[in-house]
């Protein structure tokens, strides 16, 4: 708040004090200047205990507004993130509790034996604790000068809210892609010839090739949805640019639906061995002789999104330093809600 509108504050409690305690004074028969006087110093204790209060409150407060700075647009609505089934209402303390109700119930066609067989499904409840990400700390001197401006407090706030969201999108996006190639989880090879970078290329009819594998599997047509990495979409523009003007806004390498498969491109997708097909674990780096990056494919009703708490950590004046530190926590969690209908294809 401004020192002048401050003291028009003052000025103002002043006079409305002034009166409203002449005013008692005179209807209860003392007299009225020493009614104001009272009233105002009333009113003078009364605002020390109220700017005491809100200093030691103020510290929360910041905190509330930086940590909603950073929750602001946390899901890109562009983001294959937003392609899951939210499961937030679920969590308690930071952790999800899940149920397995097994398999799905077998349909007989004209049956004539009887009784009719009965199966007792396995359920077994899983709890999961959300991950924990952890924003590296920012060091900020002129953090009086930035709470004050809306446009400073949004260019810190937005560093920490795109590090978040990247590192929870490559968690999502890795744990989206198939353990190793399987029934209910094909993981097919790119037949195009051999590119630049010593890989095949991915062509269109890859594409299809796993929409087939799908439609076998009786995997719903609506929701289905494919992770593309870059060279994958280069790939395809490649194989066929005209075609590709009418499929994909080339500014942007955008795809439109196709084979009943909406796209999405990211650089975060999982590293899978060439050989074997098995993926490697969250966060190593692909050996060019033995590895690659996958496109990955899901089915939006097979995965879910949860959030937990979000805390920022903050050292305020600091005397060494000279400056302020903050940093946040996110708890959250995306993955598979069972392992069936995802896939991938690499380039080997």
């Amino acid at each position: 708040m401004k020192k002048t509108q401050v003291i028009m504050i003052c000025l103002i409690s002043v006079m409305f004090n002034y009166l409203i305690g002449a005013m008692v004074a005179n209807a209860i028969g003392i007299n009225p200047h020493l009614g104001a006087m009272v009233a105002n110093g009333g009113g003078v204790l009364l605002a020390a205990f109220n700017i005491k209060r809100e200093n030691s409150l103020g510290a929360d407060v910041l905190k509330e507004i930086w940590i909603g700075k950073v929750m602001n647009t946390f899901y890109n609505d562009t983001s294959f993130i937003t392609r899951s089934v939210d499961m937030t209402e679920f969590v308690e303390f930071n952790k999800i509790n899940l149920t397995d109700i097994g398999a799905d119930p077998n349909v007989l066609v004209n049956n004539n034996t009887y009784p009719v067989p009965t199966v007792i499904p396995t359920d077994a409840n899983i709890a999961l604790d959300l991950d924990t990400l952890d924003s590296e700390n920012t060091m900020i001197r002129n953090f009086d000068s930035v709470q004050l401006s809306y446009p400073k407090m949004e260019i810190y706030a937005a560093k920490h809210r795109k590090s978040l969201f990247e590192k929870f999108s490559a968690k999502a996006c890795h744990s989206y892609g198939p353990a190793s190639n399987g029934t209910f989880t094909p993981v097919l090879e790119a037949s195009g010839a051999v590119g630049p970078n010593g890989l095949t290329r991915l062509k269109m009819i890859d594409i299809f090739d796993m929409q087939r594998k799908w439609d076998e599997l009786n995997v719903p047509a609506e929701g289905r949805c494919c992770i593309l990495s870059p060279q994958h979409v280069t790939d395809l523009i490649f194989e066929n640019i005209d075609l590709m003007k009418q499929w994909a806004n080339l500014a942007t390498g955008t795809i439109i639906p196709i084979a009943g498969f909406d796209f999405y491109k990211t650089n975060l997708t999982p590293v899978y061995n060439k050989t074997t097909k098995v993926k490697k674990a969250f966060g190593a780096l692909a050996a060019p002789a033995t590895d690659t990056k996958a496109s990955v494919f899901f089915h939006d009703s097979e995965v879910f999104r949860a959030d937990g708490t979000i805390k920022m950590f903050s050292t305020i004046d600091d005397p060494g330093q000279r400056a302020s530190t903050i940093g946040f926590q996110k708890r959250c969690m995306a993955m598979p809600i069972r392992t069936k209908y995802f896939g991938a294809i690499i380039s080997v």
